[in-house]
């Protein structure tokens, strides 16, 4: 019956006149359902069924590279790609439970700046390590950018409003760092562009003593600055 109805080439009339619950019937059929939905141009209940079914899920990640793929291609179909990508966010919970180096690599492949942006602050707040090594690679990713901004922020409100949102990704990423990867906040917290009060607060609570050290110099407070170095020193 598949083989049958991709031979022929079916216009929209014709594929609404097929049973929208057919293969919910009869499982041998969710082959079917999917050609079905897709041939409707209905991507969003094809990957549903993909990731509900026992056998398809097991290949989810491959159907979204492929879909996502072919309807990338095509301008007509940017706003199903939209689509598709915020329902892959809102699962993202789900489809790292299926695989979660496919999940990955869905992210690196398939998510953009504002939407990685999305899942870092939002969903990965549940996977603290994770979270951690997508903020990370997302701020070197955009230094300049987020630099340039916190600096003309100083004299321009509007900008302040999106400064004041980096600056908390930068807490957020030293907060992480101190837990996951301590041996690096001092190299990250000595540029410029990071809040001096903020992440002295987050290096005090977790006594990283050389990023402290640097943080106080920043702050124009040498003698703290000097009393922190020696006595990492005496350690």
């Amino acid at each position: 019956m598949i083989n049958a109805f991709k031979s022929k080439k079916f216009n929209k009339e014709e594929v609404e006149k097929f049973p929208g619950d057919i293969s919910l019937r009869e499982a041998k059929m969710v082959n079917f359902r999917v050609l079905l939905l897709e041939t409707r141009g209905d991507f969003i209940n094809s990957y549903k069924v993909n990731k509900l079914d026992i056998n398809l899920k097991k290949n989810i990640f491959k159907w979204i590279d492929i879909t996502l793929g072919k309807l990338s291609q095509d301008l007509k179909s940017q706003d199903i790609v939209a689509n598709l990508k915020n329902e892959l966010i809102k699962d993202f919970k789900d489809l790292r439970e299926i695989d979660i180096g496919g999940c990955q690599a869905m992210i690196d492949s398939w998510f953009d700046e504002q939407l990685q942006e999305k899942l870092i602050m939002g969903d990965l707040a549940s996977y603290p390590e994770e979270q951690y090594k997508y903020l990370k690679k997302w701020v070197l990713q955009n230094e300049s950018k987020i630099s340039k901004l916190i600096e003309e922020s100083l004299l321009d409100q509007e900008k302040a409003v999106f400064a004041q949102r980096y600056m908390q990704y930068l807490k957020t990423l030293i907060r992480l760092m101190c837990k996951f990867d301590k041996s690096l906040v001092h190299e990250y917290v000595k540029k410029d562009f990071y809040p001096i009060s903020e992440c002295l607060e987050i290096c005090n609570q977790e006594q990283v003593d050389l990023a402290v050290a640097i943080l106080h110099k920043r702050n124009g407070d040498y003698m703290h600055s000097l009393n922190t170095y020696l006595g990492i020193i005496e350690l």
